[in-house]
């Protein structure tokens, strides 16, 4: 197909946008889109900003920020607000707040990946794994959640999920991991720097079978 020069242009600043769109958002625009929500939505924004456990802007800008980074449109708004407040007297925590996030969402998450018959194709961590990667979190207040592994463990847990997506991708796969929810934030941030892969959780996937979502196993990732 031909395609005149404006819509390539239009198509790539778009892209660029999309990708860095965790960089860009800032407090004003936070305070912009909770202020454009408020016009239709006023008792979740008031209930956020000023009930008993209330946001500041920076904390909804960082769950934000962190939905933004793994490509998760932020375009519901009420329900990720609701989602903050409902979760607001048990934690303040971003990476938390995130995880609840993406659970509430997950219809939109899965189907945003699920192919034309809303079928997702996923490699399936071993249970095994997902108990050793658990086992070996470390958490720092203010920081992102991380996995410890001594250096031979980490190489042998890269090189599982390094073979395991290029398997995938040979047989022109999206490469999607499903996790236990405990552990998806940690595969995540150990796999930040493999382009394209995509973490999802059960509860994630569970959720969005409500809106005829199926699941297919491709395989298992284990160490052993």
């Amino acid at each position: 197909s031909v395609i005149d020069p404006p819509t390539i242009i239009a198509t790539h600043l778009t892209e660029i946008i999309r990708r860095n769109a965790a960089d860009i958002l800032d407090r004003q625009a936070v305070s912009d889109i909770i202020e454009k929500v408020k016009e239709k939505n006023s008792i979740v924004v008031e209930e956020v900003l000023n009930g008993n456990n209330k946001f500041t802007y920076g904390e909804i800008e960082r769950v934000l920020k962190n939905l933004l980074e793994e490509q998760v449109s932020i375009r519901n708004m009420p329900e990720i607000l609701a989602t903050l407040a409902d979760y607001a007297p048990i934690s303040k925590n971003p990476y938390l707040l995130t995880e609840k996030v993406r659970q509430r969402l997950g219809s939109q998450i899965c189907l945003q990946y699920a192919d034309q018959n809303k079928v997702l194709h996923v490699l399936n961590l071993s249970q095994d794994l997902a108990e050793k990667i658990y086992e070996h979190k470390i958490e720092q207040p203010g920081q992102r959640p991380q996995v410890a592994f001594d250096p031979v463990d980490m190489r042998a847990y890269i090189n599982a999920m390094s073979s395991s997506i290029a398997a995938i991708r040979e047989r022109f796969f999206l490469p999607i991991v499903l996790c236990p929810d405990e552990v998806r934030h940690l595969v995540y941030a150990s796999t930040k720097e493999m382009p394209g892969i995509v973490i999802l959780s059960v509860t994630e996937v569970q959720n969005a079978t409500a809106s005829g979502v199926k699941l297919e196993i491709l395989g298992e990732i284990n160490v052993q």
